[in-house]
């Protein structure tokens, strides 16, 4: 099922930001009356199509234009009349690619890209219009000996700041860690108690290299854990469990355990599952009075991980109560939706090229490329936690795509780009001799990112 939901993800996710590239390349190129000959969803073999006779702009005849679906879909294309598959007599030849103004030939090409970054934006409008649930960047947990804790960091403590940017919240903060993680030697952050006392911590990275901007390895190795705070307060006690042996009762309020005090709920998981050899000593309040008793977990195999288990749910109204005071539902009115899309997308621009710069010059960790096996798994994880969670995915990916198709590589939007800028400065066209090698060094290097990126898949998941 979770293989299916993958699969079914990944289709409507190539599906719909495919079309929406190639639609912004069809709608340029056709408005600016160049001779469009086809477009394809998908790569390869025809799967199916149509043919549509629609009106040539400013004239009275008509082009045929095949539609279709393709066999391999990993990408698409938009077929424009190639000047050098005809004669300069052709009565088509003006509308071909190579005969039309720069100009028009740039904003074709750049047409798909801009349709990805405004596909984004939309989608973020949307979110900001139908209300996002925002989670407060509590610090509950923090792992002893880490990064974070030799910076003294404490728990129960709302993260502000990160490097002078003012955080709001879960996704304001995993960005802005992102970035100071990849590009700086020492993270600096401001928290907040719940008093209003504000403190500040400088953690230091610069030992740690580019392995924190390795997928999953950022806030384990900070040490770090975030979510609401929730009392330690047991709600259930599994029958015939260590809990139940140890007579604690729902209602009682966990104290201290192991002579450290526990201060929510994530942090008495987190140390419950590091026990798996010793018993724990715990404290605990009961109708106003100080009991003391001690616990033998339970070991499981996780992933083949021991993991201690003490048979313990926690209290559902804690549960309750903490999410409605550390969450919060931002609403936007139509202008800061706008607004609010339009600055989203241009900051997850720039962090996403951030992010190749930084691979390139070896700040970050190739293990950020995806191959279609990783986009699979996050569509179907996606897809599964919702509408509004997809949505981000698909924005997410967009962006990437249209970032990705900018750079200036032979083969892509922006290496064509590229060329029409230096045929513009120079005054001459590029010698097909040239153009033929530098697609060549594209093909290569597309060959090569796509290698890492099936590694990363086979690496995570099958190897």
């Amino acid at each position: 099922m979770i293989i299916l939901q993958a699969i079914i993800g990944f289709l409507i996710a190539i599906a719909i930001l495919v079309t929406i590239h190639e639609f912004g390349h069809y709608i340029f190129a056709r408005k600016l009356g160049f001779k469009v000959e086809g477009f394809s969803i998908g790569f390869g073999k025809k799967l199916f199509g149509f043919k549509r006779l629609l009106p040539i702009p400013n004239s009275d005849q008509k082009d045929t234009i095949n539609y279709q679906f393709s066999l391999i879909p990993l990408g698409g294309y938009v077929k424009i009349l190639d000047g050098h598959s005809i004669d300069k007599n052709h009565p088509d030849y003006e509308r071909c690619f190579q005969a039309r103004p720069s100009h028009q030939r740039f904003l074709v090409l750049f047409a798909g890209p801009l349709f990805n970054f405004i596909f984004a934006a939309i989608i973020f409008l949307f979110l900001g219009l139908g209300g996002t649930q925002k989670l407060e960047p509590w610090i509950v947990d923090i792992e002893e000996g880490s990064l974070s804790s030799d910076a003294g960091m404490l728990i129960n403590e709302k993260i502000i700041g990160v490097n002078d940017i003012e955080i709001f919240d879960n996704e304001d903060l995993f960005l802005s860690l992102i970035d100071a993680a990849a590009f700086s030697d020492e993270i600096s952050v401001i928290t907040q108690t719940e008093d209003g006392t504000e403190n500040n911590y400088v953690i230091d990275i610069n030992t740690f290299g580019r392995s924190l901007t390795e997928p999953g390895n950022l806030l384990p190795q900070l040490g770090l854990q975030f979510g609401p705070i929730i009392s330690p307060v047991i709600g259930e006690v599994i029958e015939g469990g260590p809990s139940y042996q140890a007579n604690l009762q729902p209602g009682d309020l966990i104290l201290r355990a192991n002579n450290a005090e526990i201060m929510n709920w994530s942090q008495w998981v987190n140390m419950v599952r590091r026990t798996t050899n010793d018993s724990l000593e715990i404290v605990i309040e009961r109708g106003g009075e100080i009991f003391s008793t001690s616990i033998q977990p339970e070991i499981d195999l996780q992933n083949g991980m021991p993991v201690a288990r003490v048979g313990l749910a926690v209290d559902p109204y804690a549960l309750e109560s903490a999410i409605e005071r550390f969450t919060f539902i931002e609403h936007r009115n139509l202008q800061e939706s706008i607004l609010y899309g339009i600055s989203r997308t241009i900051d997850m621009s720039v962090l996403t090229l951030k992010m190749l710069g930084g691979m390139l010059l070896g700040d970050v960790s190739t293990k950020n490329i995806s191959g279609p096996i990783s986009i699979a798994n996050y569509a179907g994880s996606t897809l599964s936690f919702g509408f509004n969670a997809f949505l981000n995915f698909l924005a997410v990916i967009s962006i990437s795509l249209g970032v990705l198709n900018l750079l200036p590589i032979p083969m892509l939007d922006g290496g064509q780009i590229t060329q029409l800028i230096i045929e513009k400065a120079s005054g001459k066209p590029i010698s097909d001799q040239w153009i033929i090698f530098s697609q060549k060094i594209g093909i290569l290097f597309i060959f090569i990112l796509m290698s890492i990126a099936l590694f990363n898949d086979l690496n995570l998941f099958l190897l």
